[in-house]
C-alpha cells in the first residue's frame, strides 16, 4: 500500500523527464542512494527470507536425532576453523542428517564435526573441494559405501570395520543389523580421519583458507542482517 500511494503511475508520468531535469544534482544523488538502500534492503530480506526454512529444518533435523542444534553449530565451526560461514555449515549439517533416524541418526549428528574435520584434511591432501569430500563422506556412510568414502583417499575395508563393532557389542557380524553396520562405517570413518589429520600435523596455513574464513565472516554478517529484518 505504502508502495501505490507514494509512487506516481499512469497520466502522473508523463512530465515526469521534465520535472526531473529540473531537480538539483544534489537531489538527484540523495534520491539515487535512497533508491540504493531499498534496493539492498529488499536484497537482504529476501537472502532472509531463503535462511529462515534453513534454520527451522536445522532445529527440527537435530532434535529428531535427540541432539542439541546450537552444540551442533558449535562444534562444527571448530571443526571448519572459521573457513565456512554458518548457514553453509546447516547446508551441509541438513544434508546429512536428513534421513538419519535412530541410534545411527543420533551417532552420526554427534560425529558430524569429525566428518567435516575429516573432509578438510583431505582437501588440504588432495587438493579436491572440500564440499565434493565432505558430501562423497556423508553419501559413503548413510549408504554404508566405502567405494564412495575412497574419493576422499580415505580407504576403509568394510569387513574390519564390522568386525570392530561387532566385537564391542559382544556379536558375531552375521548378527549385525543394517544399522548397526551404518554406525560401523562411521566409526571406522571418524577413527581414519583422524589419523588423516594427525598425520598432517600443524601445516601451515594456507592463503586460501585465509581468504574462506574473511569471506565467511563478511558472509555471517550479511546473514545476520538478513534475519533481523524478518518479519516476526
Amino acid at each position: 500500500d505504502f508502495i501505490k500511494q507514494s509512487v506516481p503511475f499512469g497520466n502522473q508520468l508523463g512530465g515526469f523527464v521534465d520535472k526531473l531535469v529540473a531537480i538539483p544534482l544534489p537531489a538527484l544523488a540523495a534520491v539515487a542512494a535512497i533508491a540504493g538502500l531499498v534496493t539492498a534492503f529488499i536484497s537482504l530480506g529476501q537472502r532472509g527470507a531463503a535462511l529462515v526454512p534453513l534454520a527451522e529444518s536445522f532445529d527440527n533435523l537435530t532434535a529428531a536425532v535427540g541432539i542439541s542444534s546450537q552444540a551442533l553449530l558449535i562444534d562444527l565451526r571448530k571443526a571448519a576453523n572459521g573457513t565456512v560461514s554458518d548457514f553453509d555449515l546447516i547446508k551441509r549439517a541438513n544434508l546429512a542428517l536428513v534421513g538419519s533416524v535412530g541410534e545411527f541418526g543420533k551417532q552420526f549428528g554427534q560425529k558430524l564435526p569429525q566428518v567435516l574435520a575429516a573432509a578438510r584434511a583431505a582437501a588440504k591432501a588432495t587438493g579436491q573441494d572440500v564440499d565434493f569430500l565432505f558430501q562423497s563422506l556423508v553419501a559413503g556412510i548413510k549408504r554404508a559405501s566405502p567405494r564412495l568414502i575412497d574419493n576422499t583417499g580415505i580407504v576403509l575395508r568394510l569387513s574390519e570395520a564390522n568386525e570392530t563393532l561387532a566385537k564391542s557389542l559382544n556379536k558375531s557380524v552375521e548378527q549385525l543389523t543394517d544399522e548397526e553396520k551404518q554406525i560401523a562405517v562411521l566409526n571406522a570413518t571418524v577413527a581414519a580421519g583422524a589419523s588423516l589429520i594427525s598425520s598432517l600435523g600443524d601445516a601451515q596455513e594456507s592463503n586460501a583458507e585465509k581468504l574462506a574464513r574473511s569471506q565467511a565472516t563478511i558472509t555471517n554478517i550479511l546473514d545476520s542482517f538478513a534475519i533481523s529484518v524478518q518479519p516476526a
